[in-house]
């Protein structure tokens, strides 16, 4: 409010200059004992400076200073022409071979067709290009055999399917010895006899899904009035899943 009351003009003419001075605050440098690297306590001494640019000699080629590239693909782009008068396919020109080109305007015929300039798509037609002059075709060959290869992506491109099936399960009422609380229980069955069934308990995987569970190998043999019904798992990455449908089952059998 004083710094817009001091150039105000209309102020100047209600106040004149009786505006108090605004207090200067100086801020001498503290001198400090001479350290061991040579700076003394001056603002000037413990700057940082800056590193110095290293400049290329001129007798240097500026190939020889830059890395290698791991893979390039202009060994591909030199025999082909990039027609930017055609609009682009998503992210790719179009493009056309330079020696099919070459060949149609020698022959007065038809140009030949353009495509997306994919790299694979414009390796496959060099390979197979009939125009491409042999000593051409040994150094793209040579070339492209020096190059490395493309890494894979790390996350496979759209949704990871993962493979399921269908498995057929027992609801058994007979208490599980480590789980006496619950209304049923399920397992796998080995072998039926007449008046008994062998199975393998399936143990609920983790509390968080508790739909899912886990073989536990641990083997029984129940009678065959405690089977409550037969339902369908599905079976995903060694974990069995029960379905909504599977549960009412069980659910009016144990009622």
């Amino acid at each position: 409010m004083m710094a817009h009351l001091r150039w105000c003009v209309h102020a100047r003419k209600v106040i004149g200059n009786d505006m108090p001075p605004s207090p200067v605050k100086v801020v001498a440098p503290k001198r400090k004992s001479t350290s061991s690297n040579g700076h003394d306590g001056s603002p000037s001494g413990t700057k940082k400076r800056a590193t110095p640019v290293k400049i290329q000699p001129s007798g240097v080629a500026k190939e020889a200073s830059t890395p290698a590239t791991a893979y390039s693909t202009a060994y591909i782009w030199e025999h082909f022409i990039k027609r930017t008068d055609m609009a682009k396919y998503y992210n790719n020109w179009y493009v056309e071979c330079k020696h099919c080109h070459d060949a149609a305007a020698a022959a007065g015929t038809t140009p030949p067709k353009v495509f997306v300039s994919a790299m694979a798509r414009m390796k496959t037609h060099l390979f197979k290009c009939a125009h491409v002059p042999a000593d051409a075709l040994t150094a793209f060959r040579k070339a492209d055999a020096d190059m490395a290869p493309l890494q894979p992506r790390r996350r496979a491109k759209g949704p990871i399917s993962i493979s399921s099936h269908m498995v057929s399960a027992l609801a058994v009422r007979t208490q599980h010895p480590t789980r006496a609380n619950q209304l049923f229980h399920l397992a796998l069955p080995l072998e039926e006899a007449i008046d008994t069934t062998s199975l393998e308990w399936l143990t609920q995987s983790s509390a968080e899904r508790p739909a899912w569970f886990a073989l536990s190998k641990v083997q029984a043999t129940v009678a065959t009035s405690d089977v409550l019904c037969q339902v369908d798992l599905v079976c995903s990455q060694d974990l069995y899943n029960l379905p909504p449908r599977s549960l009412d089952k069980v659910l009016t059998n144990v009622s």
